[in-house]
């Protein structure tokens, strides 16, 4: 605008030429007889909005929102209506079409700069939601940033997915946010389809595999939780993680060292098989999971893969070992025929065949759930965090392999198109 008309503007008087036309009908014969200002439809028509964007009720208060699509006061000005845009802007409100569609009720709509629509009495839904997140948001951190103690409950999935979410709690939930402890609570479920490690009778079944967590300060308050703090190390997300560095292994070692001690005639029952069959000996460890638990983005290579993989690992000028631990039984076969007397395996195993369609903590979960399936796995893994190469898809259990020995090498193994398959080495971090 002209510098001088927006002088003329500012004191009220601006040259006739660049007044706004206004209305012939004046607001109190519009009202009277029902008739409609059609202007503000056919602008509605030309900015290529339906018709009823510029259809007002003219009797309406100035102040007052009117229910329906959208709303305007018909005799006001261009004028005014810029300064009815500028004043709701300054605010921090925003325009109907930087919102959902669907919160356009309550609103009024101007006819000025292309017909854009402001709220006059109410914030759009988007921004209504979002100050009522952030209040519950404030609301949540009050309550748990008290003292508390994280009572970790199990969850329906394997053996050391349970375990691993523990240990995800010690790193990424301990001494945050209030939580002074840690309780681990693993009570079974008749209701449970994966987690088959004990029965309700059994009570806690954590205490059967590893001591309580100790802590000098528990609170008594208490919040009870079944999930992840940081999903990332678990399901398909810990495929990304095997690609990436290997900071998490160190990290998660910390907390696992420091807080976790497994009971002590498990432990027994593993030094006595690491005594007699891997002292002096160089270790790689093999993990062969069942094909239905396929978490990667492409399935595992067969196990007699694995054994190519894993006999090429060994030294010819040592003595050396293959730790296995699988729950298909004729890989355990397949791996005895070729590796004979340094083949590592647990014997007397639950274990299912090959064709089965469902893994063994599926079957054991209905049929028949018991503690020593959580020792069987348990050991296994123990076993495998003695060895110096991991040979591993993607698995909880390789997971927990992966930080409970840091230093040693992770060689992730998966099958691609046209039947080549690839084992990638992480060196330790």
């Amino acid at each position: 605008m002209n510098p001088k008309w927006e002088l003329l503007r500012v004191r009220g008087h601006m040259p006739r030429r660049s007044r706004p036309r206004r209305s012939k009908l004046t607001a109190a014969s519009r009202a009277a007889d029902g008739a409609r200002d059609m202007r503000p439809a056919r602008r509605a028509m030309d900015a290529g909005l339906p018709p009823t964007a510029g259809v007002v009720h003219a009797h309406a208060p100035r102040a007052q929102v009117l229910p329906g699509p959208v709303n305007a006061q018909p005799d006001r000005d261009d004028r005014n209506a810029a300064n009815a845009i500028a004043r709701p802007r300054a605010a921090g409100w925003t325009r109907p079409s930087e919102r959902d569609n669907s919160s356009s009720r309550g609103t009024i709509c101007t006819r000025a700069a292309g017909s854009r629509c402001v709220s006059d009495q109410v914030k759009s839904t988007e921004q209504l939601l979002l100050r009522i997140n952030a209040q519950i948001h404030r609301w949540d951190s009050r309550t748990v940033t008290c003292d508390h103690t994280l009572v970790v409950e199990a969850i329906d999935s394997g053996f050391f997915s349970n375990f691993n979410c523990v240990v995800n709690h010690l790193h990424h939930s301990l001494g945050h946010d209030g939580c002074r402890a840690i309780r681990v609570d693993w009570q079974a479920n008749p209701d449970f389809r994966e987690f088959a490690y004990g029965r309700p009778e059994d009570g806690n079944l954590w205490e059967h595999f590893f001591e309580p967590l100790t802590f000098a300060d528990r609170p008594l308050k208490e919040i009870r939780l079944n999930g992840y703090a940081d999903a990332s190390m678990t399901g398909r997300d810990a495929y990304n993680m095997y690609k990436g560095d290997n900071a998490w292994r160190a990290a998660y070692h910390r907390a696992f060292a420091k807080h976790v001690r497994v009971r002590e005639e498990i432990a027994t029952r593993v030094d006595e098989i690491a005594a007699e069959r891997l002292d002096g000996a160089f270790c790689v460890g093999v993990h062969y999971r069942h094909p239905a638990h396929n978490e990667g983005p492409r399935p595992a290579p067969p196990f007699f893969q694995h054994a190519q993989w894993a006999r090429r690992l060994l030294p010819k000028d040592r003595e050396s070992r293959v730790v296995l631990a699988t729950d298909i039984q004729e890989c355990v076969e397949h791996f005895r025929d070729v590796f004979g007397e340094r083949l590592v395996v647990q014997g007397g195993v639950a274990r299912v065949p090959l064709a089965e369609e469902q893994q063994v903590h599926y079957l054991h979960a209905r049929e028949d759930p018991h503690t020593s399936l959580g020792e069987e796995v348990l050991v296994d893994a123990l076993l495998l965090a003695r060895c110096a190469v991991l040979i591993h898809t993607v698995s909880n259990i390789a997971t927990a392999v992966g930080y409970m020995r840091p230093d040693a090498n992770m060689l992730f193994c998966e099958h691609f198109a046209g039947g080549c398959s690839e084992l990638s080495e992480r060196s330790p971090p």
